[in-house]
């Protein structure tokens, strides 16, 4: 776990124009420690080496047409590592974090393995999607949604962190780990920051204001009213400054900076707040530092304007489900699920009776409903297009094929013996489920197991400080229990030894 950091302070960037790169690696290093101007100038730089690579490439690779025309188109696109409305690269994150010597690793590469099973262990995700990137960093101990769209930091408990994780990696987002030694104060005063966007809270302010949002936001408009915000962003002044600095990509210019490093610590100390604060509104917000924040705790947005992103807000129902933050839907799924294992259970109904027979009446229904408006002149059934769009196709097919090479993957590892773990593991489960299967039926198991889901997690979180003191008890209790038998098994055999 990290020490404190920061006088116990949250470091926060609310969203401006499409700038969300700079937010997320301001908010995994706690600070206002770039601008989009110095991630500009590491686009740029990246640029001119891509470009110098590709040069070479079609230089040397002898008399190929088809190296010379993709050369050539190559050099031809605009920047492949940021956009004219301020969108960057991975590859810009990293170079701007290499800087504070911190490693960006996927979450879903060898080396991040144990990630994958235990998050915890970790200090900061990198999350993204499309066009749209946020942090999720412990801080003193405690794990943040540090997304840029949102009014103030969103806590996460341990088990919401684990299960937030897993519903972004369903939902095709993008996961990065980051590792190293993060920077524990901000070296950086108001005065010299480079981004103008952020202000400092304490835990307590963040919690206060995300309430106030989540009680005057309005979840049925936040998918539109997010769209027309990413769209209708018109910065022309950022648009100017990031097309002058991609100027300096340009072949002819290429003798700028040797190291990224090098060119975005240089960027940082060459006080580019000035400039920042030419391109972009200023923020007022943006003048507290984490030893003077503590009495402003006003965000430097309206509430009404940090609205969640669409995906976001679609990245998350399961775990939302899961903790009863939708209650209705969690308490319909509970029903549901009580009613099918009465019908299917205590009635005698089995599955394909009840589907047959729910059929049959529906499309008696509408027939007889179509039959009739058509002799009496009336409106026929108003049913929608039915049919299976191409995209949804793919992205079930997707899907499935993604979940099923997972499995196949784990089962060819067991079958030729790299992975002895996940052979104990497996075994373990497939036993266990054996030996519950043969003790009750398929749907009993099943509502009992899914009953089991939907309580006990929401259950351990509104409780969780007294169930962790409970266990720690039991555990320290079993401790003493351990060392008293291990104590009594020592004196007896010494006493054996003895009498021998």
């Amino acid at each position: 776990m990290e020490g404190v950091s920061n006088g116990g302070m949250l470091y926060h960037e609310v969203q401006e124009s499409k700038l969300c790169a700079v937010h997320c690696v301001n908010t995994v290093l706690q600070g206002p420690f770039f601008s989009e101007f110095d991630l500009a100038a590491l686009a740029s730089d990246l640029d001119r080496r891509e470009r110098q690579m590709m040069m070479e490439g079609v230089g040397g690779g002898g008399g190929g047409g088809g190296h010379v025309a993709a050369g050539g188109d190559f050099l031809s696109q605009d920047s492949h590592n940021v956009s004219l409305d301020g969108d960057f690269s991975i590859q810009v994150l990293q170079k701007a974090l290499e800087v504070w010597d911190l490693q960006v690793i996927p979450l879903n590469s060898p080396a991040a393995e144990p990630a994958q099973f235990d998050p915890e262990r970790e200090n900061a995700f990198i999350c993204h999607l499309q066009d749209h990137w946020f942090c999720i960093r412990k801080v003193n101990g405690e794990w943040y949604n540090f997304d840029s769209l949102y009014a103030a930091p969103q806590h996460l408990s341990r088990f919401y962190l684990s299960a937030y994780l897993d519903s972004l990696k369903g939902f095709g987002w993008s996961i990065f780990i980051v590792r190293g030694n993060f920077p524990k104060e901000c070296p950086i005063s108001s005065a010299e920051a480079p981004s103008s966007y952020g202000q400092w809270l304490s835990p307590e302010d963040a919690e206060r204001i995300s309430k106030s949002c989540n009680e005057t936001w309005d979840p049925a408009r936040r998918i539109d009213q997010t769209d027309q915000m990413v769209s209708e962003i018109e910065d022309a002044d950022l648009k100017a400054a990031i097309a002058a600095s991609l100027m300096d990509a340009t072949p002819s210019k290429a003798s700028v900076d040797a190291t990224p490093s090098k060119a975005a610590k240089a960027s940082v100390d060459a006080t580019p707040s000035k400039a920042s604060g030419d391109a972009t509104p200023s923020k007022a917000s943006g003048d507290a530092t984490p030893s003077t924040a503590s009495g402003d705790a006003t965000p430097s947005k309206a509430i009404g304007d940090a609205t969640p992103s669409k995906a976001i807000g679609d990245a998350t129902p399961t775990a939302d489900v899961i903790l009863w933050r939708r209650k209705n839907v969690t308490l319909g799924i509970l029903l549901g699920t009580l009613a099918a294992w009465v019908v299917f259970e205590r009635s005698g109904y089995t599955l394909l009776s009840l589907v047959s027979s729910v059929l049959l009446l529906l499309t008696t229904i509408l027939f007889l409903w179509a039959k009739s408006a058509a002799l009496l002149n009336r409106p026929a059934p108003p049913l929608p297009d039915l049919h299976l769009s191409e995209d949804a196709a793919n992205y079930l097919a997707a899907l499935v094929r993604t979940h099923v090479n997972a499995l196949l993957s784990a089962f060819q590892k067991i079958a030729l013996g790299k992975d002895s773990m996940m052979f104990f593991r497996v075994a373990g489960w497939l036993l266990l489920i054996s030996i519950v299967g043969g003790l009750t039926d398929f749907l009993t198991l099943g509502y009992t197991t899914l009953f089991l889901v939907l309580t006990i997690p929401a259950l351990y979180e509104k409780n969780e400080e007294l169930v962790d003191k409970c266990v720690g008890m039991c555990y320290c209790n079993l401790q003493q229990l351990y060392a008293k038998l291990d104590s009594r098994v020592h004196k007896w055999n010494m006493e054996k030894r003895k009498l021998s």
